[in-house]
């Protein structure tokens, strides 16, 4: 299962963005000075807001969570035997094995909602269709 950004961190970044293209366009035009780094700090922005619009913000499979960046691969992955041993805890997802209690950097507020609560559900027990998608793959 796939959990996405919310779209509006995307969205944000891509007016946002625009909004210092044009900008500097328009202070180019009358000033006749084009400032490159500008640009660049713009279309950076830019790159970084579409990629919050799609690409996804963690992934869970059967027996990890693999962290994913914006642009590139996957960050970091934690493993564990059972959905047991992941807690929720004020809506910060924690790993726990062996009595250690290690803190899962994933947010509710960065996740696309419908995806975050489908993602509690499973872990809780409440949902198996992650189980029938990996038994159903051929």
């Amino acid at each position: 299962m796939k959990v996405h950004y919310n779209k509006a961190w995307g969205l944000s970044f891509v007016i946002m963005s625009t909004i210092l293209l044009v900008m500097h366009l328009y202070l180019a035009s009358l000033t006749g000075e084009f400032k490159g780094l500008n640009m660049i700090t713009a279309c950076i922005i830019l790159v970084a807001g579409i990629a919050y619009l799609t690409r996804p913000y963690f992934e869970l499979a059967e027996k990890e969570i693999r962290l994913l960046a914006p642009l590139g691969y996957s960050v970091r992955t934690y493993a564990f035997n059972s959905y047991a041993e992941l807690i929720l805890v004020d809506n910060k997802l924690y790993l726990e094995q062996n009595g250690n209690r290690k803190r899962i950097r994933i947010t509710k507020w960065m996740c696309n909602k419908q995806e975050w609560d489908k993602f509690i559900s499973i872990i809780k027990g409440e949902d198996d269709s992650l189980l029938k998608e990996l038994h159903d793959v051929k």
